[in-house]
């Protein structure tokens, strides 16, 4: 049998030193404040000062989002619904 595969290293979600605008479309524009993969680099989160939203990587979707105020720290458990958001 072979070896299981190797952990990806996880990266804690990190502020950035300058917001980065992210546009949606031409009338709405967020500013990233943080972004972070889950354990196994199966989703990323990321933290704007309009919300956060969570998208899966493979098939590149979304998986959620909410718009209600900035959130500068977005942790998720892996592939669980459990996030942890600090605004």
């Amino acid at each position: 049998a072979g070896r299981p595969p190797r952990p990806l290293p996880h990266a804690p979600s990190r502020p950035l030193r300058r917001p980065l605008p992210i546009t949606a479309s031409p009338t709405i524009t967020a500013s990233l404040l943080a972004y972070t993969f889950n354990q196994d680099a199966t989703c990323l989160a990321i933290g704007t000062d309009r919300g956060y939203q969570i998208f899966t990587c493979e098939p590149w979707a979304s998986a959620h989002s909410c718009s209600e105020g900035g959130v500068g720290v977005v942790e998720l458990l892996h592939s669980s619904s459990l996030v942890a958001l600090v605004g």
